[in-house]
């Protein structure tokens, strides 16, 4: 995903989950990358209207791990892996198997 589809993504989640908080659970330095464990956790307050969701009023929470890579002081890279699919489940959103044809 590039820098701008991040920015955007993170735009429009914002306007339907404006109270997220930020739990960092654990952070690890190991040579040149810090790796930060958190858990994200929101109210469902507003309609995220890109993707269709009306809003919920429910209280949800995601996890995720970052690996940033350091050099020179600078944050050249950035890993993110989040439980998406729990994340979207909270939504109401379901996962199927695809239909054979």
């Amino acid at each position: 995903m590039s820098l701008e589809q991040s920015i955007n993504q993170a735009k429009m989640f914002q306007k339907g989950l404006p109270d997220l908080v930020h739990n960092i659970d654990e952070i690890i330095a190991v040579g040149n990358k810090v790796i930060v464990r958190f858990i994200g956790r929101v109210t469902h307050t507003a309609d995220i209207e890109e993707m269709g969701i009306s809003a919920t009023g429910k209280k949800m929470e995601v996890s995720s791990i970052v690996i940033f890579r350091i050099e020179k002081g600078k944050v050249l890279e950035i890993r993110q892996e989040a439980d998406m699919l729990g994340f979207m489940q909270q939504f109401g959103f379901e996962l199927k198997p695809k239909e054979e044809k």
